[in-house]
Parts: C-alpha cells; sequence; structure tokens
C-alpha cells in the first residue's frame, strides 16, 4: 500500500480541517498514523517533512527530528550517532544526556 494521489489529497484534506484547531493540528509524524493508516504510514513517514508556519516577529526553533528525512522508528538510533559524534567517551550515556 502506497500514497497515490486520491490517499494524498485525502490525507491533505484532513491535514488541513484540522490545522484549523490548534488541539487537533498534527504535530508529529507519529500523529500521522491514524490519517493514513499503519502500512501508508510506515511507508511514507521517512519521506514526510512537517514544517510549522512562522511568525513575522518571532524566532524559528530548528524542526528536530520532525523536520529531518529521519523514520520516526529511527530517532533512537539518531539520537545515539548525534550523542556519540559530539561527546567524549567519558560522557554516560543516559536518555536525559542523548536528548540535550
Amino acid at each position: 500500500p502506497g500514497l497515490g494521489p486520491r490517499k494524498a489529497a485525502a490525507a491533505m484534506r484532513e491535514l488541513q480541517t484540522r490545522a484549523t484547531n490548534v488541539d487537533t493540528a498534527v504535530m508529529t509524524r507519529e500523529a500521522l498514523k491514524p490519517i493514513f493508516g499503519t502500512n501508508v504510514w510506515h511507508n511514507a513517514a521517512g519521506f514526510i517533512r512537517l514544517v510549522y508556519p512562522e511568525a513575522a516577529d518571532e524566532l524559528r526553533e530548528p524542526p528536530g527530528l520532525e523536520g529531518a528525512r529521519i523514520h520516526p522508528e529511527s530517532y533512537e538510533r539518531a539520537k545515539k550517532m548525534c550523542f556519540d559524534a559530539t561527546t567524549s567517551e567519558d560522557t554516560e550515556e543516559t536518555p536525559e544526556a542523548m536528548d540535550e
């Protein structure tokens, strides 16, 4: 199962509808799973980037892993790679240290 034109159009309509309400807006790729379904989400999630609108007078935060072309199932591995590349070997590898 892929993300063809019909599924993509239906997903865009759903995302636009949800975007009108702050409480239902999709903020993570994981939140796309109920919209796409498990199989389509698994195949498409690594190729989807979430870009949030910015206000002209606000500083924009980097998008983190949600803005990267990394599949959500690989986030922990990506964090570990970044942690290993930026810390010395004496640094203890804890979840808190990896999230910094």
